[in-house]
């Protein structure tokens, strides 16, 4: 009984995960590091990250910044590459917006927010919320 009790727990624990991005307005979308995504013939990567952002525990002369990578196909090719900057210590209009190749995209949050002073994030962990008009 414990057993089941488990695992049915741990399904609904992965199916809420799944669901995350259904929660997001129309025109918005989380992206994992090195994740791609289509929209209307245009393939959407998440490619790099440098995160400058200043630590929740640290007193810092400037908030610093996140840069986000991204890179757009259009039938298998680079079509594009362009760079959003996500503010740090912020809480409203943080992110930067580019029109490329005819729309515009703008970088609405970054994700996990550098915590312990000096502990790197690894790049996978990042995630972002994108926002393409």
């Amino acid at each position: 009984m414990k057993t089941q009790l488990f695992l049915g727990l741990c399904g609904l624990l992965l199916c809420s995960a799944c669901e995350k991005k259904s929660d997001l307005p129309a025109g918005q979308y989380e992206l994992s590091f090195g994740e791609k995504i289509e929209l209307n013939g245009t393939e959407v990567e998440f490619f790099a990250v440098q995160d400058s952002r200043c630590p929740w525990d640290a007193i810092c002369v400037w908030e610093g910044e996140a840069e986000v990578s991204l890179r757009l196909y259009q039938q298998e090719e680079i079509a594009a590459e362009f760079t959003l900057t996500y503010a740090g210590l912020c809480s409203e209009d943080c992110g930067s917006s580019e029109k490329v190749l005819g729309r515009e995209y703008t970088l609405l949050d970054v994700s996990p927010y550098p915590g312990l002073t000096n502990m790197p994030i690894p790049e996978g962990d990042y995630v972002i919320v994108l926002k393409v008009d």
